[in-house]
Formats: structure tokens, sequence, C-alpha cells
């Protein structure tokens, strides 16, 4: 349970997290296909380039901002949103398939995602810490 929980103290951020990063992965896997008009025909070269690549860049992102934000617990938090958006878009595929679905792909898109949200954490937490260790407009002209 304390994994769950996040800077405020509740669940809703880490779910909340989690189906905003469910949201924007949806979005670029419809507009992916769409750009790329060849999708059923790819190659693991290509299927790396245009499905991992950018799914990769967005989770950085993502859990950049995600811990920029946060205060505390950044770690409990990225770790909730991995493994609750990890379970919840396996849940939605099953559903939609109508059983128990495990991509073919997952044991290289699983490290990648993984590096990912330690790489986007570590970005933001970075960041955050910078931005905090700036000297104010006050203390400059002392």
């Amino acid at each position: 349970q304390a994994y769950l929980k996040c800077k405020t103290g509740s669940y809703t951020e880490s779910v909340t997290g989690s189906l905003v990063m469910a949201f924007f992965y949806v979005i670029l896997g419809f507009l992916t296909p769409l750009v790329i008009n060849r999708v059923a025909r790819l190659t693991f070269e290509d299927f790396f380039v245009i499905q991992l690549i950018p799914s990769a860049f967005l989770s950085m992102f993502m859990y950049g901002v995600m811990a920029y934000r946060s205060s505390s617990h950044n770690w409990q938090y990225a770790c909730a949103v991995y493994v609750l958006g990890f379970l919840f878009s396996t849940a939605i595929t099953s559903f939609i398939l109508q059983e128990l679905y495990i991509p073919p792909t997952l044991a290289f898109e699983l490290p990648i995602s993984f590096l990912s949200a330690v790489i986007g954490t570590l970005i933001g937490i970075r960041l955050r810490t910078k931005n905090n260790n700036k000297p104010t407009a006050s203390e400059l002209t002392r």
C-alpha cells in the first residue's frame, strides 16, 4: 500500500498518472500507423524505430514531468505508475481480445520502458533540484 501513495498521501495521483500515460500511449499508437502506412509488414528494426523509440521518449518525458512536479517519494510514485500502467494496459488489451494477451515483443519492450521510466525520473529529479537551487532575483542583487 505504501508504494501506491505519493506526495499527497492519496492513491489517486498514481492512478491518474497511469491513466494519463495510457491515454498518451493510445494517441501515439494511433498516430504512428497513420504516419507509417506499412505497419503490418514491419521488420524488427522498423518496429524498434517506429514504435519503441517514440514510446520510450514519451515515457521519459512523462516520468520526467511527474518527478519534476512531485516533491517527495519520486521513486515510489514512478514505480506505482509503472506497475499500474503495465497492469492497466495488459487488462485492457486482454479484455478487448477476450484472452490473456502477453505481447511477443515484451522481452524488448519491458527493459526499454523500465529504462525510460528510470531515466525520465532521474531527469525530473535533477531538473527540480537544479531549479530549486537557483538563486532568486533578490539574492542576485545583493
